[in-house]
């Protein structure tokens, strides 16, 4: 494979990881707005803890999910 095809593949692959990476924090920003709700309507809860851990649950269960399925 020459160094030229090499680079192409590797911009891509990046640009591939950096969409991933896009929709992945939108995910998250969905979580937390679903967090507010639920803790908004429900009068009570604290969102530190939850909003906190939305990225690290978003990815997990994203790869989860693409493991599985």
């Amino acid at each position: 494979m020459s160094s030229k095809a090499v680079e192409s593949r590797g911009k891509r692959d990046s640009m591939a990881i950096q969409r991933k990476i896009q929709f992945l924090e939108g995910k998250a920003v969905e979580m937390r707005q679903h967090l507010l709700t639920m803790i908004y309507e429900a009068k009570s809860g604290h969102p530190g803890g939850s909003l906190s851990i939305a990225d690290i649950l978003t990815v997990a269960g994203w790869e989860l999910l693409q493991s599985i399925l």
